[in-house]
């Protein structure tokens, strides 16, 4: 049983999360709300990647947080981003995930072959994650979460971007692991969970407004509708009600920014002072980069044949790919619990690491070498931009004073005319 007491989060003045306190026991939930309602924050809580300003996770009486690696050990999380290793092979990237989640070797290979099997992947799991369609990225994410045996799954869009049969194959899925689990799921698409959801949490501006059985639900909002009815019920009217207040409020403000005729003069001097260097830089930015971009890539292959052209591109891909492998490995290198899979791309991989290995260890070199440099170049037109700035500490104690900053692009073409 998983217990969340008084959670609360804030960033800066806004609450993502205030006071949320609920009991989740063995079946699926799903956590509905508008975007920045607090599903993500509360996510992240309760997979341990977040601390709470205050409250707590409780598992079967504990508390999550001094329970460490053993409380991570018990979830399996499918996040909304794919991340994926696109050099990697589906069957790489589930024994990595598998290594990271303390899965015995003796039954890595039977778990991992489990995990494709139930999300239809068991044929495609040597093919590099680059070929995989959306739908196969998804649904290698899901058998990711499975790996370990979750008591707890946290799945954040689990069935976004899935045809139509495998929407309905990882339904029948979720339906199943419910029995034993406890299954959280985030989702816009609501009739994915509404027949198989044991409750369904509604999340507004931070809060649990419901928590209740679909049919319940159904029952107190929308009769003879549906839990999308129960959902515009009630988060239909947010959307156009932040508008109208919105544009009521800007209306106000710009009315007195209009009449302000001392504004009008520090807006003017500031737009003198940075305009012409400002868009100077931004024409440079989005000239010049993609020129000298073109005008690298034609001069290395203008005077090839096609077959030099080939073998140009063959061999970039392979470069491209032991470095994939030689950054992993190198991320691994010193960390004793994962030299076991260390040493397993390195055995798989032996010819291209040694290949490549001198020449990426130069580029990381230059590379670093270059930060560098650059680091002292901003540090330097900082310096110089701070010293400008404090020739006008007038003009500095008028822009504070009247909050103008924001407002320069509404401004630019009345002081241009």
């Amino acid at each position: 049983m998983m217990e969340l007491e008084n959670l609360s989060k804030r960033y800066g003045k806004k609450a993502a999360l205030s006071h949320v306190t609920f009991t989740l026991e063995s079946g699926l939930y799903g956590l509905l709300g508008p975007n920045g309602a607090g599903k993500s924050t509360l996510m992240q809580i309760i997979t341990d990647n977040l601390l709470p300003d205050e409250g707590q996770v409780l598992w079967n009486g504990e508390n999550a947080r001094k329970m460490g690696e053993g409380y991570r050990e018990l979830l399996g999380y499918m996040p909304q981003q794919q991340g994926l290793y696109q050099g990697f092979t589906g069957r790489r990237f589930l024994n990595y995930l598998a290594v990271l989640k303390n899965v015995p070797k003796k039954e890595m290979g039977e778990q991992v072959e489990a995990a494709a099997r139930s999300v239809n992947l068991e044929g495609e799991l040597d093919r590099k994650i680059g070929g995989y369609s959306g739908g196969m990225k998804q649904r290698l994410l899901f058998a990711s979460s499975l790996l370990g045996n979750p008591e707890v799954l946290i799945l954040d869009e689990p069935t976004a971007g899935l045809d139509p049969k495998e929407r309905v194959r990882i339904k029948k899925l979720l339906e199943q692991l419910a029995q034993n689990k406890i299954i959280v799921i985030a989702t816009h698409i609501v009739p994915d969970i509404e027949n198989i959801a044991k409750e369904i949490i509604l999340l507004k501006e931070g809060q649990v407004v419901e928590k209740q059985a679909p049919e319940v639900l159904i029952e107190k909002y929308a009769k003879e509708g549906s839990l999308e009815d129960v959902y515009m019920h009630i988060f239909g009217q947010e959307g156009r009600e932040y508008m109208r207040y919105f544009w009521e409020l800007t209306k106000q403000e710009l009315g007195k920014l209009l009449y302000n005729k001392k504004m009008w003069i520090v807006i003017g001097t500031l737009l003198l002072l940075n305009f012409s260097s400002l868009m100077y830089t931004e024409y440079q930015s989005a000239k010049d980069i993609p020129f000298r971009v073109y005008r690298h890539v034609n001069k290395t292959l203008k005077n090839m044949s096609d077959t030099e052209k080939s073998q140009y591109i063959d061999r970039e891909y392979e470069r491209a790919e032991a470095y994939d492998v030689i950054t992993l490995a190198e991320s691994l290198r010193g960390n004793p619990q994962m030299q076991f899979y260390r040493e397993s791309i390195l055995e798989e991989n032996r010819e291209l690491y040694e290949k490549y290995i001198d020449e990426y260890k130069e580029e990381v070199k230059l590379s670093e070498e270059r930060e560098v440099n650059q680091n002292y170049s901003i540090w330097k037109e900082i310096k110089e931009e701070k010293e400008e700035v404090e020739q006008y500490p007038l003009l500095l104690e008028e822009i504070q004073s009247y909050h103008i900053i924001g407002f320069c692009p509404l401004i630019l073409p009345v002081n241009i005319l």
